[in-house]
């Protein structure tokens, strides 16, 4: 999750970059889509926050799984990943306008 002012705020920074937007992201896109390996605390922050991840999401997360986390598991963030991607190919809009904004709106609805 994040602040829905961020991708605003990346794209304002990114007046100032060298590199192609597309190469910027593609690290953080690999990340998501195919995950990383998970330290102790991280599992231990995980499985401490399970029960909020559940009563605050109206749908499963990549944050829940049925069995416990313990270091060495991989955190696979599909919807990240695929949010991302629409970022890459279409700039801020991507992220504020269409899919990915109609799905918050729904998800703010919802409470």
């Amino acid at each position: 999750s994040g602040v829905p002012g961020t991708i605003a705020g990346i794209f304002a920074m990114y007046k100032h970059a060298r590199l192609p937007f597309q190469q910027l992201i593609a690290p953080a896109i690999e990340l998501a889509e195919h995950g990383f390996v998970i330290t102790t605390k991280e599992a231990h922050l995980l499985n401490a926050k399970r029960a909020e991840f559940i009563r605050y999401n109206t749908k499963p997360n990549a944050f829940v799984k049925a069995t416990p986390w313990k270091e060495g598991d991989t955190l696979i963030q599909k919807d990240l990943a695929k949010t991302l991607m629409c970022i890459s190919k279409k700039g801020a809009k991507g992220f504020y306008e269409g899919e990915t904004a109609q799905l918050i709106a729904a998800e703010m609805q919802r409470g």
